[in-house]
């Protein structure tokens, strides 16, 4: 975020490098997490998604670090969505679902029902930011890319064989690039 970098240590908590070979931790690891599996930054405000509690945990930023846990969900969203996998934020947050990406502003549930061309796309995480105007929601079991307005609805689908092996899928002026652990690909959009 801005010139800073976090890592989350699921065991441990988030660090910041304050050098090129030092950190220090700014969030402790809670005793309430269950299993952490994405972090985002927005706003300075850090995210964490818990895939065990479907429990999405906010820490804002205050003038000495970041404050308390706090739960970004103002009811519980258990019954709306299972198995998360995966967070993305560009003022609403998006999670990525087996079977759908669920759309929240503010804590809520907000209107994203997506038609996909199969019943089942095996969505295994998601894309988007403020400069973009679609949704990518990518499946490693399928190898495809869709991609879906802000609004969820459904316009194109992308397959390549690179995307089976997509650890991140990122889009920046027409171009999405897939990070496979080691190396970057890149798909043009146009």
């Amino acid at each position: 975020y801005e010139d800073k970098l976090y890592i989350l240590d699921p065991d441990a908590g988030v660090f910041e490098f304050t050098s090129e070979t030092k950190t220090k931790k700014v969030i402790d690891a809670d005793s309430d997490w269950g299993s952490i599996s994405d972090i985002e930054i927005y706003n300075g405000n850090i995210y964490l998604l818990d895939e065990d509690n479907v429990a999405i945990y906010k820490y804002l930023v205050t003038a000495n670090g970041f404050g308390d846990i706090t739960d970004y969900f103002v009811e519980d969203q258990s019954a709306v969505l299972t198995e998360p996998s995966d967070l993305v934020i560009d003022s609403s947050v998006y999670v990525a679902s087996p079977d759908s990406v669920v759309k929240y502003t503010q804590g809520a549930t907000d209107e994203f029902e997506t038609t996909y061309p199969v019943d089942s796309p095996a969505i295994t995480g998601v894309y988007t930011d403020s400069e973009i105007e679609q949704v990518y929601a990518w499946s490693t079991q399928t190898a495809t890319v869709y991609i879906i307005d802000k609004n969820g609805t459904y316009e194109r689908q992308i397959q390549s064989g690179i995307i089976k092996k997509a650890k991140g899928v990122f889009v920046i002026e027409s171009v999405m690039y897939i990070f496979d652990g080691q190396k970057i690909y890149t798909i043009l959009l146009n």
